[in-house]
This record gives structure tokens, C-alpha cells and sequence, in this order.
């Protein structure tokens, strides 16, 4: 006799029902429920119980796992530390050198210099004395000139004085610029005779190829006079007001050419003299050594500031470097013993959860089965109860506001009105009223309905009505629709 399905697996839950009914664990070669041995049979309490001793186990672990993880982490930390300590004990390292490089070959320079000054004869000690004299007139004008400028930028500060000049010299730019685009255009294509004013020119004289663009540039041309004459009688006025002022900027004029005639002439007179010219090269070769010292020393200070220490030989410096480089060494030979220890532990932990997911898969099927009776009735009671809530709610339920869709007059004296169907509605109330005049209407009148439409035979034609429509659950009531309004044909 075969057994039916569901007796078969209710006989076989049966027998774990109670904490300490033992459950059997299913052979892993059949599905057969109800195939077991004694030896493989254990209480759901039992299994529970070797689950929990294996989640202890594997948290233990797992905690073990975690630590080594951090010590990993912070010894990966103290490597890159030690690398950058190494990359910026090396860096002050190689500044320091090139600033002692740098200094050497200052000192190089200066001693060039004074052995061509030392050296010299009463002629060429003549040539440097005209030599030294051209370059001091030469800073002396250098000098004058950046005064000049000074003093002007001061004085249209302090005085409020406008245009500033180099706001002059810019409209001045602009003035010419703009002015020389006109002319070449006009020239190049021929748009007036040669001796006629283009300013003056009537445009609808000028080919209508080029009529926009003539008027165009002769617009920019004359508003950039107009600016640059503006700014120019300014100028004027501010200059003859301001002494001091009128003479910086005849000092900025003229102070360039100056200068450049005066260059010139010293690089003449160092080229026709030989030793001069020699003097002339060492004293420029210690210039720019002095340059490359400063530069270097500054490198070397932001190097050293960076690193947060100084020495003051080379050697010291490269006992430095030598400690910084032991130092990633051993933080390397750290790191390696922390990443083998990290997987060491997380191996284990991944062999202690693999215990603990056997032992708790089994515990769970254990628990499963010995709540599949309570729960089956709990379950039957719980589904009679929810229908009988159901029910009762239903008949307490408010019926959702409803949607109205349409109100139509197709024939005289008759409106249809069309409506969803709304949530806990047994019934519909359709209220419905007459206008009489501007902004005033009839009282609302009632009819209760089924289904999702009513249709009116009896209202007068040529009128305009309202309709609005709400849910009825027994004497609960729902929220009226939106109203709509319709013309009676």
C-alpha cells in the first residue's frame, strides 16, 4: 500500500516535536526521509549545542584572523613611512651636495676675477676703470629708472589720478592698432581715392562686400582716437599739476634708450679689449654662481625643513640616508612576516567557518523540522483569524475617493456620469445640482446607486449642472470626487 505523500512527511516530522526528540540526519547518498541510522541520529537541542561550540570556534578565529590583519596593515603603514623617510633623507642629501657644488664654483668665479683685475697692466687697469664706471652709470640708470616707476604708481595712488599711465599706454596701443587695421583695409581694397578722408566717407559710396566691415572698423577706429585723446588731455593736465610725476614719466621715456645705448656701448668696449672682456666673463660667471648658490640653498632648505633635520657634511648626510635605508629594510622584513601570518590566520578562519556553516546548517534543518507541526497549526489558525479580520475590517472599511471621469449630455434632459470603481465601496451617493445664475446654484441633490455610472432623464435642458460622486460602505461614507460640470442639451 503506497503511503500518501503528506502522511508520510507529517509521520516523519513527528518524531521531532519536543526539544529533546531526536531528529534523524538524513544519509548523504539518498533523499529517502525516512532512512536513518542510529548512529547518525542527534537531538535538535544536540546539534544546536555543536553548532554554537563551532561558532565560538570560528569567532575566536575569525577575531585572530582580524588582528592579524591590523598588524598587517599597520606594518604595510610603517613600510611606507620608511620609504618616505629614505626618499627625503636622500633628496636633502643630494640639495646639501649641490649646494656645496654651487659654492665651489662661486668661489671659482671670484678668484677668476680678481686674478684678471690683479693681473692687469697701468693700460688695462685704465680699460677696467672705464669698464667699472659704464656699469656703475649703467645700475645708476637702472636704478633711476625703476624709481620712476615707483614714483609714478605712488603718486596716481595717493592722488586718485586717472587715467593711470599705463592705462594711457594701452589706449595709445589700442589707438594705433585699431587705426592701422582701418587704413590697411581701406588700402588694401582699393574702398577710397587716394587723398580722400575715409573718416568722412560717405559707407553707401563703399562696395557692399566690404560696407559692414568699413563701417565696422572705422567705428572702432574713431572711438579708440576719442579714448586715447581723452586720456591724453588728462594726462596732460595731471602731469602739468605734479611736478615730480611729469618728470618720472619723462625719466620712463627716456631712460630705456638710455640704458640701451649704454649697454651697447659697454659690450663694444669689452669686445675691443681682451682682458676687459675676460674680467667682463668672470664677473658675469660669478653673478650667475651666485644666482645657482641662492637657488641651491634655497632648495636645500625647504629639503631639509621637509626631512626635519640637518647635518653639515656630506659624509654625515650619507650616514643619514645609509640609517634611513636600514630602517626600510627591516620594515620590509617586518611586512613579510605580517603577510604570512595574516594568511595563516585567515586559512584558519576560513576552516573554522566552514565547521561552523556544517553545524549550523544542520542545527537549522534540525529546528526547521520540529517547528513544521506547531507552525502548520499555527498557521491554520492564524489564516481562519486573518479572513475573519479581513471581514471585519471590510464592513468598518471608508471607501476611497472617488475618481469621476466623465459627465455628457448626448440627448436633451439626460446626463450620464461615469466613475472608477473605488476601494471598499458597496454602494455610490451621487449628488448633483442646477446653476441658477452667476456663482449661485440649487441645492445638492442625492441618489444612491450601484455600479459605476448613473444616468439623470429628468433635468432641464439649456441648464448647466454639477455632479460629484462618493463611496458607501454601509452608513460609512467616502470623500466626494472632484466636481464636474455639464450643459444639459
Amino acid at each position: 500500500m503506497k503511503m500518501n505523500k503528506k502522511l508520510g512527511a507529517a509521520l516523519a516530522l513527528s518524531m521531532v516535536v519536543g526539544a529533546t526528540t531526536t531528529v534523524p540526519v538524513m544519509a548523504e547518498t539518498t533523499n529517502n526521509l525516512e532512512k536513518t541510522t542510529k548512529d547518525t541520529t542527534k537531538s535538535a537541542t544536540d546539534l544546536r549545542n555543536e553548532a554554537n561550540a563551532a561558532k565560538e570556534d570560528y569567532d575566536k578565529a575569525a577575531a585572530a584572523s582580524k588582528t592579524a590583519d591590523q598588524e598587517l596593515a599597520a606594518a604595510q603603514k610603517d613600510k611606507a613611512n620608511a620609504e618616505k623617510k629614505l626618499d627625503a633623507a636622500e633628496n636633502a642629501a643630494n640639495k646639501f651636495a649641490a649646494w656645496q657644488n654651487e659654492k665651489t664654483a662661486l668661489y671659482n668665479a671670484a678668484k677668476e676675477a680678481e686674478t684678471a683685475d690683479s693681473n692687469a697692466d697701468q693700460q688695462d687697469h685704465d680699460n677696467y676703470m672705464i669698464y667699472k664706471n659704464a656699469k656703475n652709470q649703467l645700475e645708476t640708470k637702472k636704478n633711476q629708472l625703476e624709481d620712476a616707476y615707483d614714483t609714478i604708481v605712488t603718486t596716481e595712488k595717493e592722488k586718485n589720478l586717472t587715467p593711470t599711465y599705463a592705462r594711457y599706454l594701452q589706449l595709445s596701443a589700442d589707438k594705433d592698432q585699431k587705426n592701422k587695421k582701418f587704413t590697411d583695409l581701406c588700402t588694401n581694397n582699393h574702398l577710397v581715392n587716394e587723398g580722400e578722408d575715409k573718416y568722412t566717407i560717405d559707407e553707401n559710396k563703399i562696395d557692399e562686400d566690404y560696407r559692414a566691415l568699413f563701417v565696422s572698423f572705422r567705428n572702432a577706429s574713431v572711438a579708440a582716437n576719442e579714448a586715447f585723446t581723452k586720456a591724453d588731455d588728462q594726462l596732460t593736465k595731471n602731469r602739468n599739476e605734479n611736478e615730480e610725476y611729469n618728470n618720472a614719466i619723462n625719466d620712463v621715456q627716456t631712460l630705456p634708450g638710455q640704458i640701451t645705448d649704454q649697454e651697447n656701448y659697454i659690450d663694444d668696449f669689452v669686445n675691443n679689449h681682451a682682458l676687459v672682456k675676460a674680467y667682463d666673463d668672470a664677473l658675469k660667471a660669478y653673478a650667475q654662481a651666485d644666482k645657482k648658490e641662492d637657488e641651491a640653498h634655497e632648495a636645500y632648505s625647504a629639503a631639509k625643513k621637509a626631512y626635519g633635520k640637518s647635518f653639515n657634511s656630506p659624509s654625515e648626510w650619507g650616514k643619514e640616508v645609509s640609517r634611513a635605508r636600514k630602517a626600510l629594510n627591516k620594515a620590509n622584513d617586518v611586512l613579510t612576516d605580517k603577510k604570512d601570518a595574516a594568511t595563516d590566520a585567515k586559512n584558519a578562519a576560513d576552516a573554522k567557518k566552514a565547521a561552523y556553516d556544517k553545524a549550523e546548517k544542520e542545527a537549522v534543518a534540525a529546528e526547521k523540522a520540529e517547528e513544521a507541526l506547531r507552525l502548520a497549526e499555527e498557521n491554520r489558525k492564524a489564516e481562519e483569524a486573518k479572513k475573519a479580520e479581513e471581514a471585519r475590517k471590510a464592513a468598518k472599511a471608508k471607501p476611497a475617493k472617488v475618481t469621476l471621469k466623465n459627465a455628457t449630455s448626448e440627448k436633451k434632459k439626460i446626463v450620464t456620469v461615469t466613475w472608477e470603481k473605488a476601494n471598499a465601496a458597496k454602494t455610490y451617493q451621487v449628488a448633483y445640482r442646477r446653476k441658477k445664475k452667476a456663482n449661485k446654484w440649487t441645492k445638492w441633490t442625492y441618489k444612491v446607486v450601484k455600479g459605476t455610472s448613473y444616468t439623470n432623464k429628468k433635468l432641464k435642458s439649456k441648464k448647466t449642472y454639477q455632479f460629484k460622486v462618493r463611496g458607501l460602505n454601509g452608513k460609512i461614507k467616502g470623500a466626494f470626487s472632484k466636481k464636474k460640470k455639464v450643459k444639459v442639451k
